[in-house]
């Protein structure tokens, strides 16, 4: 059965090009240029890491002073680096408070984390909303005033609950399509600025 995505289109031709591990780079980047996201001084806490583009750029972007956290079942396909710190685990099996005490708190925390999909759309949206609400709940516990938040999530009809959600936390929330995004994908980011404690 013919692939119903089209993988070789621009930004993936352009990721190969510049040596990236996916084309979900251009998502961030796209983001983070309008919105003013990620401190080149900042501390970033990225869930849903691996393969690792979204590392690859907060790596890029952060300056000698900045460090990320990465957070994945699988392992990260990024070399070593003396900025990154990388925990190989389950995130319902983690501890917000061991991520506070050991990195934080996190100047901005970036969620690509996307559950087994199932074919079944309202499935799959009812998993990804639920990781969603994982992700929001580590942030609340280990982002430092004034902090952001970027998460993905497989559109569907809780997509504006999570919004709403978001609003009694964070001064700014928009969702967002970046242009890097597949035409057939359910993918929506949420960007939520300036956490308020």
């Amino acid at each position: 059965m013919k692939n119903r995505f089209n993988n070789k289109d621009r930004f993936y031709k352009q990721a190969k090009k510049d040596g990236l591990l996916a084309r979900s780079f251009y998502k961030l980047e796209e983001l983070d240029k309008k919105f003013s996201l990620i401190s080149p001084h900042g501390n970033i806490l990225d869930m849903g890491s691996a393969p690792g583009s979204w590392i690859q750029y907060h790596l890029k972007k952060i300056g000698p002073k900045g460090t990320v956290v990465g957070v994945d079942l699988n392992p990260l396909k990024v070399p070593n680096h003396d900025q990154l710190r990388f925990i190989q685990g389950d995130l319902y099996q983690l501890e917000s408070g061991d991520f506070l005490a050991f990195f934080g708190p996190f100047s901005c925390v970036t969620s690509d984390i996307a559950p087994k999909t199932s074919g079944d759309r309202d499935r799959d949206h009812e998993a990804s909303f639920q990781l969603c609400e994982k992700v929001l709940e580590v942030a609340t516990q280990v982002l430092s005033k004034g902090g952001h938040l970027v998460c993905k999530m497989y559109q569907g009809e809780r997509s504006m609950e999570f919004l709403d959600m978001l609003k009694m936390h964070f001064a700014f929330q928009k969702i967002q399509r970046p242009d890097a995004t597949r035409s057939q994908s359910k993918e929506i980011f949420f960007v939520a600025k300036d956490f308020l404690s």
